[in-house]
């Protein structure tokens, strides 16, 4: 099964099925590589880059997951 991008990172069930809330999987993947970033030496005034850096790691994150979860 494939790691979707815009899935929730947390679901809760209900009677009705499945509901989602919170954060997508995309949106907590680059949040936790953006701890990282900001733990290291850098500039913090390079917001724009730590946030684009941060997405594309989880862009990575995701395809590196669904290209082995089809293997």
């Amino acid at each position: 099964m494939k790691t979707k991008p815009n899935s929730a990172v947390f679901a809760t069930s209900s009677d009705e099925g499945e509901d989602f809330y919170g954060l997508t999987k995309r949106e907590y993947f680059a949040a936790m590589a953006m701890q990282s970033f900001l733990s290291n030496p850098m500039p913090k005034d390079q917001k724009q880059l730590i946030g684009q850096a941060s997405v594309a790691m989880a862009d990575a994150l995701i395809d590196a997951l669904n290209r082995y979860q089809s293997s």
